[in-house]
């Protein structure tokens, strides 16, 4: 969630370590809730402005190559070392099939 590119989902689409592609949609303000989902080595990114209706950013995501166990896990960063921010996180909840 960034507030000029709305809801982005950016990952490495050759497993060089580097993210090189991106989904977006843009509009969508904060607040927002997030979503990751993977199924085998698919991942899908989704969006709520509700907390119910979850909308998927993109399309799911071939990962190959990836291990059947990855960390997890939430951050906050900046493109811009210029710029600062805040960003709050309630009711993480990771789970496992």
């Amino acid at each position: 969630m960034t507030p000029s590119n709305g809801v982005v989902l950016e990952y490495d689409s050759n497993g060089d370590g580097y993210l090189d592609t991106e989904a977006k949609t843009m509009g969508i303000k904060a607040p927002v809730w997030l979503r990751l989902t993977r199924t085998g080595n698919q991942v899908s990114g989704y969006y709520s402005t509700n907390g119910t209706t979850f909308t998927q950013v993109g399309s799911a995501v071939n990962l190959s190559g990836a291990n059947t166990t990855e960390d997890a896990g939430v951050f906050h960063t900046s493109h811009d070392n210029k710029i600062s921010g805040t960003a709050g996180f309630s009711g993480l909840s990771i789970t496992t099939p």
